[in-house]
């Protein structure tokens, strides 16, 4: 993630880019090759995107949102 950018902004870009993937994943016939390829990035892509959530939103709504450590507890379970 880039200093000083919008947060919300890039991981709600993240969201699409991963849907993107998924779609492309599904397009492509079990076994070929291509479909690893995109898995893997896919991975890569929900680990860094997990990061970022749990090093800037999740912070921010702990301390910013009535309730968000319950908040953010949910979401870091519902990622495990």
């Amino acid at each position: 993630m880039g200093h000083g950018g919008n947060v919300i902004e890039e991981l709600m870009a993240d969201h699409h880019e991963v849907k993107e993937l998924f779609a492309q994943i599904e397009a492509q016939p079990v076994g070929h090759p291509q479909r690893r390829e995109l898995a893997d990035r896919l991975t890569a892509e929900l680990v860094r995107h997990s990061v970022a959530e749990e090093m800037h939103l999740y912070p921010a709504v702990r301390e910013h949102v009535r309730d968000g450590a319950v908040l953010a507890d949910k979401e870091l379970a519902d990622h495990a």
